[in-house]
């Protein structure tokens, strides 16, 4: 899909540079002003075969800080240089990312090749007789914004651009051959001066658009928005028995709501709900972990905004339940657990008894040493028991 433009302005807000002269924006801002260059012998693989051996690297970028906030996920070094601007660009914003309505955030990247190395690897392996086709996945040019999305959750444009290298073969060559010298062509090449003086990098462009959220009225939803919240929710309920098209239709209930009352954690909780059963219907594992991921931010900003909420404590804690072990939300669901059954004493209210009758119950699989679930278990349901005899 083409997004539409328009002429409005825009507010940088946070830069990240990993380059040849510097991997940060103050010692690149430093780097410019004294000067300094950027092209040095290559070091990153044997460049004897080749006409130039000099190329602008950036040599000094270490990409295992990438990996260590990733689970050490491996990725080429086009990715690698990418999520490390990226990461330095959402600091400098002061972005939390999962505050970040995924509809408003888009991707603007440019590129020359994309996951060279990457291709240089799978060839080589075919040469030897191994096949592996999952080290392309780094090799197109799209695939470092197919990451930023992918860690951001950004569901808005995701453009890259094909750009060329500011390197050109010229400048190589006055590099390599540093005296001036005519031939009956003309001028070729014009000495060390020149070549000491220019500083030639590749850069890549990186944006991330967030749009603001319209404020909710002050008055509360309006009848036409309460019709939203409540059919999404009726949606959400025939999707937990795996109607996709339900699924999709409370998403789109869901976040016209959320669109105006961004504020309102119980909405945004049922909106991450139905994500999550949208990953668990999916059928590519890329789509099963894109739409767990946003369901989990969905829920854990809902529980920022309603941090006593016994609503977003129990979708949060079904939804953290039922992730598989790879997630690492068991943590996660113990303490909503937990927090429910200090809600629930609090206020053993008829409406929270059926819903806490599983609750206990997982509590007493998860963590029997921590309270007498058997005997809240046992009084739970003689409540519920109670209240289907009246």
């Amino acid at each position: 899909m083409v997004p539409r433009m328009s002429a409005r302005e825009a507010v940088v807000t946070g830069v990240g540079v990993v380059n040849a002269i510097a991997n940060d924006f103050d010692a690149f801002v430093e780097a410019m002003r004294i000067g300094r260059c950027g092209q040095r012998p290559i070091a990153s693989f044997d460049a004897g075969g080749l006409r130039s051996p000099h190329a602008c690297e950036a040599a000094d970028f270490d990409p295992h800080r990438v990996y260590e906030r990733r689970n050490g996920r491996k990725m080429d070094r086009s990715s690698e240089l990418v999520l490390a601007a990226f990461d330095q660009a959402v600091a400098m914003a002061s972005i939390h990312l999962r505050d970040v309505d995924p509809v408003r955030g888009a991707v603007v990247l440019g590129s020359t090749l994309g996951g060279s190395m990457a291709g240089f690897r799978y060839y080589r392996a075919v040469r030897e007789g191994r096949r592996r086709p999952s080290q392309l996945r780094d090799c197109s040019m799209h695939a470092p914004g197919y990451r930023l999305c992918i860690e951001s959750g950004f569901l808005g444009p995701n453009l890259v651009l094909s750009t060329a290298c500011t390197s050109s073969r010229g400048r190589d060559r006055r590099v390599r051959d540093p005296a001036p010298r005519r031939s009956g062509h003309g001028r070729r090449g014009s000495g060390m001066k020149r070549a000491r003086n220019a500083c030639a990098f590749a850069a890549v462009v990186l944006s991330i658009a967030v749009a603001p959220s319209p404020a909710g009225s002050p008055e509360g939803p309006s009848p036409e928005f309460k019709a939203l919240r409540e059919r999404g929710i009726a949606l959400h309920d025939a999707a937990r028995d795996g109607d996709g098209l339900a699924a999709r239709r409370a998403v789109e209930q869901l976040e016209r709501y959320l669109d105006r009352f961004a504020n309102d954690g119980e909405a945004r909780a049922w909106l991450g709900s139905v994500y999550a059963m949208m990953g668990r219907d999916a059928a590519s594992i890329f789509n099963k972990m894109r739409y767990a991921d946003r369901g989990l931010r969905h829920l854990d900003r809902a529980l920022e905004e309603a941090p006593r909420s016994f609503t977003v404590r129990l979708i949060r804690a079904r939804v953290n339940s039922s992730l598989p072990k790879m997630f690492g939300r068991d943590d996660e669901a113990l303490e909503d657990m937990l927090a429910l059954d200090a809600m629930f004493r609090e206020d053993p209210s008829p409406r929270r008894v059926r819903s806490m009758i599983g609750v206990y119950e997982a509590l007493r699989e998860r963590a029997p040493a921590a309270g007498p679930w058997v005997e809240r278990l046992e009084r739970a349901r003689g409540l519920h028991a109670e209240q289907r005899d009246r």
